[in-house]
């Protein structure tokens, strides 16, 4: 899979437009190839461009604009971010379970809990969405601090993104390498004192470890 994270990258970097949707392609083409500080750099410009040009809105992707944002480190948009997920909520698309996912997601990243409480109702509605249904299952163990009930969700959100990404639509995409709701729920999950003990190619503990601080740190200050 080496070959072709580094295929893919040369692909998006040879063609990429400065501060679209292909920089989180590149972002991610680095998280696997292990080239955290160039990664995380490139997710920096991407949720700058996706709050400059809103690309994102036209495809209905706040779950990605807030995945990138989680990805990124970049606590100075915070605040522009929080403001978009608010906004969305007027959009005739703002009642959509990956619209839930957003909230939810911002609203634990700012200490919101109750808010992002009442969104997992709407995520469990329907079990037939497999990934909908896992993110809603991880939002609730977070809360509630539950250790056990939290890794047996994430493993069910790694399988069903595995399926997608093998047989489904992020089979001939970057997007398929990495699941950004696993790596954002992993993210606040870590932060909260749980730990993430699933091994899987869908997720890089590197890279939440890379912005956790645990590593790396060194490597931002030189690049800077």
């Amino acid at each position: 899979m080496v070959e072709r994270y580094e295929q893919d990258l040369q692909f998006y970097s040879q063609h990429r437009i400065i501060g679209s949707h292909d920089d989180l392609m590149v972002a991610i083409c680095l998280t696997k190839l292990k080239r955290y500080p160039e990664a995380k750099r490139f997710y920096r410009l991407s949720i700058h461009g996706s709050l400059r040009d809103r690309f994102w809105h036209l495809a209905g992707s706040l779950n990605q604009l807030v995945d990138t944002y989680m990805l990124a480190g970049e606590p100075s948009v915070c605040s522009q971010v929080v403001q978009e997920v608010e906004d969305y909520k007027l959009d005739r698309r703002g009642n959509s379970p990956v619209a839930s996912y957003a909230y939810a997601i911002i609203y634990l990243a700012v200490g919101r809990d109750r808010d992002a409480e009442v969104c997992v109702p709407r995520l469990l509605a329907k079990p037939k969405w497999k990934d909908c249904f896992a993110m809603g299952k991880v939002i609730e163990a977070t809360i509630q601090r539950n250790q056990s009930a939290f890794g047996d969700a994430l493993d069910t959100l790694l399988q069903a993104h595995g399926g997608m990404a093998k047989f489904g639509g992020l089979r001939d995409t970057p997007e398929g390498f990495l699941c950004l709701p696993a790596m954002s729920l992993a993210k606040i999950a870590l932060q909260r004192g749980l730990s993430v003990g699933t091994e899987s190619e869908y997720l890089s503990k590197g890279y939440l470890d890379y912005l956790a601080g645990t590593m790396g740190n060194q490597s931002d200050r030189d690049e800077g």
